[in-house]
Formats: structure tokens, sequence, C-alpha cells
């Protein structure tokens, strides 16, 4: 197995941001204690940070530390380097754990990966220069027979050196003809180191980056155009720059495949359509402009969803994340449709209302979006004829119906399609016991005496369908008239669910609705 070595210090080759991963103030001093990839100004910062850094910090340590928090730069490099050479004696490498604040993190690390090629090529840090370790490392792939026709195959062979970050050894891999195309358990070359950087934000730490982007400026060196256009399961090489989520990190990358002699990959831009979709939703706004600069079509279908008429400014509506507002922007600008309609009749804005993307919401709107698609059936038929507002009630979602309710081109008691009983917003909230929704609807005067197709309002249907949670605050706004000619419902449902239990004893579903029901009944009796 080939494994880490120092590469020949690339002079293009940038330095991992230690800018704070929240507010980007530079040299932030504080390291995240769990995967040790990113940096922050102090406590405040990664506190606001955690909710957008938490996948990425359970990756890191789920996939490279064994979900085990990492407190020092001490654990860092112990762990790493025994997963990466496991017959190397990385203690022994390092100072005494006492010492840990005054160990350089990247000396040791590098003190390792000289002391791990070592094992695989003897003589190999006294080499005097890079050529020195290059010829080094080509004599022993001769002499143990590595060719095209080996097993494993140079394939192979370069896709470990790119996953232990050792670009001298990969340089070696692909001098003995290995091509950026090859392919190893089913990716090339090229998806291989791209996916690298991507998918693990270890790799983006101030010692490893330079690493990975030096093996990066290898591949592409090679890079022919057809590469770019090999599509595997895991999709086109250039769907795997979409996930990188750091700005410094994608810049960086960017900037490789620009300076590469085929440059900007225009016609991969164009037959991956996915790319922009993904890079909306997961990546940066540097790759969305690369993306349109190189002629990604603004409103192209998304190729691999279940609904190829979403647009990416649906794509962006629906999971959009950081740096909304400039994403948007550069779709817009490249002539993105703002009203584009999927053919459920879903228009961008629809699809931020149903999926809580406020943030997305609020700019759609300022950006010249029509609330009027607000009214657009989101039913599967006329019969079922149904608003967003109902959705969003039965999601139990206030802060979105709010935003809806202010448009002011849906009334609160807005009726439903005779296939779903013509209920209102309200009735539809009960029906699924979303109480908060009950809540919000009734303090924008929702109706309590709206019947749908069977007569019953929304505490009948509260009642009937044991929903404890809506029912106590229809209870409560039901004046005592109107709770005494409900309560022998409430004593009926409860003897109902009492003889569905009686009889299937072990299904818990059907006990569960026992309980609800007497939960409502019990509200009466108070």
């Amino acid at each position: 197995m080939l494994v880490g070595g120092p590469p020949p210090a690339p002079a293009a080759a940038p330095a991992a941001s230690t800018d704070c991963a929240h507010c980007r103030e530079p040299d932030a001093p504080d390291r995240c204690a769990g995967c040790r990839a990113v940096f922050y100004c102090g406590r405040a910062c990664q506190k606001a940070a955690w909710p957008a850094h938490k996948a990425l910090c359970k990756l890191t340590l789920d996939q490279h530390h064994g979900g085990k928090p990492l407190a020092s730069a001490r654990d860092f490099v112990l762990e790493y380097w025994r997963r990466a050479c496991p017959s190397l004696d990385v203690g022994a490498l390092l100072p005494p754990a006492d010492e840990d604040k005054k160990m350089d993190e990247a000396a040791a690390f590098e003190r390792c990966r000289g002391a791990a090629m070592d094992l695989r090529f003897p003589g190999y840090s006294a080499a005097g220069s890079d050529g020195d370790r290059q010829r080094l490392v080509r004599a022993a792939m001769e002499q143990h027979g590595i060719t095209r026709h080996s097993n494993p195959s140079l394939a192979d062979l370069a896709v470990r050196c790119i996953a232990r970050l050792c670009p001298v050894a990969l340089e070696a891999v692909l001098d003995a003809g290995a091509q950026p195309g090859d392919a190893s358990n089913g990716d090339t070359i090229l998806q291989c180191v791209l996916t690298t950087i991507a998918r693990y934000p270890y790799v983006w730490s101030a010692h490893a980056l330079p690493h990975a982007l030096e093996s990066l400026r290898l591949v592409l060196a090679r890079t022919q155009p057809g590469d770019w256009l090999v599509s595997t399961p895991g999709g086109f090489p250039l769907e795997r720059v979409t996930f990188i989520t750091d700005p410094a990190v994608s810049q960086a990358v960017l900037g490789n495949i620009r300076a590469s002699p085929g440059g900007f990959p225009a016609h991969a831009a164009a037959a991956s359509k996915d790319a922009l979709h993904f890079a909306l939703q997961r990546s940066t706004a540097a790759c969305v402009r690369a993306l349109l600069d190189a002629g990604a079509d603004p409103n192209a279908g998304f190729d691999s969803h279940s609904d190829p008429t979403e647009t990416p400014l649906h794509a962006l509506a629906i999971g959009g994340g950081y740096e909304y507002d400039a994403k948007l922007s550069l779709l817009l600008a490249a002539g993105a449709r703002l009203e584009a309609v999927t053919s459920r009749g879903c228009t961008p804005l629809m699809a931020a209302a149903f999926n809580d993307r406020i943030a997305a919401y609020d700019a759609l709107l300022a950006a010249g979006a029509r609330a009027s698609a607000l009214r657009v059936n989101v039913g599967d038929s006329p019969a079922m004829f149904m608003t967003v507002l109902h959705q969003l009630a039965a999601k139990n979602d206030v802060a979105m119906i709010e935003r809806v309710l202010a448009t002011g081109v849906l009334e609160v008691d807005v009726r439903a399609g005779p296939g779903c009983g013509k209920r209102t917003p309200l009735q539809h909230a009960a029906s699924h016991d979303a109480h908060r929704a009950v809540g919000a609807l009734l303090a924008a005067g929702a109706s309590l005496a709206a019947t749908d197709t069977e007569g019953l309002d929304a505490l009948g249907l509260a009642i009937d369908l044991s929903s404890p949670k809506a029912a106590r605050l229809l209870v409560e706004a039901t004046s005592p008239a109107g709770r005494a000619r409900y309560k022998r419902a409430a004593v009926t449902a409860v003897v109902h669910h009492h003889r569905a239990a009686a009889a299937a004893p072990s299904d818990a579903a059907a006990a569960a609705k026992l309980a609800a029901a007497q939960a409502v009944a019990a509200l009466f009796a108070a």
C-alpha cells in the first residue's frame, strides 16, 4: 500500500482557511473540539454555527475517528495515522501527552508521514530532494512489478495515494500510466480526488488541504475533456465539487480547475444538469457562479428527481442554505424564471412556503414573485382541491401560516375541495392534532362554526379523530353551551375506541387512539 509523504511544495496550493467558520474574522483562535477541521472566534460563534456544522462534524467523526471527540491536536494526529498506517508506531513519534499544548501539529503530522513512507520505501525521509524521492518511489514500484496489468491496478494505487494525501506517490503512479479516466471501485481517479476534498472535511484542515489540492492539480494536468463526461452511479465528476460547503475550499478547488490545461469544463456543466441544483442546495455562491458562467441552464429540469420539472429556482427554494440572496441574484441574472411551474403547478414561492424556507419565501417575494401563486391547487385533482394553507396547517407550521395569511391572497377560512370534505384550514389542523396551527388560525379569526360535508366543525373533528392537543384549544374557545353539546360525542368516541382496543388487545395503535379519546373526554369532564 502506498501511504503518505510530503508533497513537492506546490507554488499555487493555498493553505486552509483559519477564518472563523461563522463570522469569517481572520485567524480565529478556537478549533472545533469534535472534528478539528474548522475554527471559531469563540463560543458564541461556534454555538451559532453548530446547526449548519453539525452534519459535517458528525461525518468527520463517524468516517475517520470512530465517533470519538478529539480534544487535542495530538488526538487528531494519533487517530489519523493509526488508521492510515496501522503498522506505524505513532505514539513514539509524538511528544508526551503532557506536552500536547507545545506540539506543532503540522510538524508532527509530517513526521508521521515521513515515517510511514519509510516503511514502504526505505530511505525515503533521508532522500535529499523531491526528485530523489520520486526516483525512489518509481524504483520501488518497478521492483515490485507494478504495471498497468498488475493487481492492484494503477487506478487502485492512485486512489490510495489520494486517500492518504500523498501527491508525491500519486505523481509516480500517474507517470507510470494511470489516467484520470481510469476507474477504481466504480469511480474514476478524477472523481475520487474531487470526492476526497468534497466529502471529508478533515481534508480542509491547515496541514491537509495543500496536499489534497496538489493531488487535484496533478490529476487535472492530465485530464482530458471526455473524463468530465464519465457518469457513474455517483454522478458526474463536476457534481462532486458541489458537496464543498466551505467558501475558502470551494474557491481553491474552483481556482485549480480553472487553472488546469482544459480550464473549467463548460461541456460538463451543460451535460451535468443536476450539478447546478446540487450547488444551489448545498454548496457556495462561487460554485453556482462558476457553473452559470460555464453555461449551466438556469431553467433546466432536475434529472435525478422524482419530479423532473423542478427548476434550479425550485431547488434553491426547497433546500437553499447560506448565501441564499447571492445565489438567488445569480440565478435571476442568468435568466431563471421566477414563476416557473412544475407539472403539479408548484412555483418556487409555493415550494419555499410548503418546505418552511422562511428566508427563501421572503426573498422570492422581495424579488417580485407573485403571491397569487399561493392560490394554486396542491391536491391531486380538482375534487381534492387544497391550498398551501391547508398543508401548512396539517404540518403545524405557525411561522409560515402567518406569512401566507399576511399576503392577503388566501382567506383564513378558504375551503378545500369536496374530496377533502370542503374543510377549512382550521378543521384540517384539528383533524391532524396540529395544536400550534389551531392557535395561530384562531388568532387570525378562523371560524369555529364552519362545518365540513359531514356537518362536523373543528371541535367535532377533533373529538371524532381523537386529537387531544387541538381539542384543548378548541374547547377553551367554545362557549359553555357549545361544550355541553359535544360532551356526549366525546363519551361516545371513548366507547368506540375502547371496543376497538378490546378487539385487538395487542394493537398499539388502537391503544393509543383509546388514550387520546380519553384525554379529549377528560376536557369536558373538567
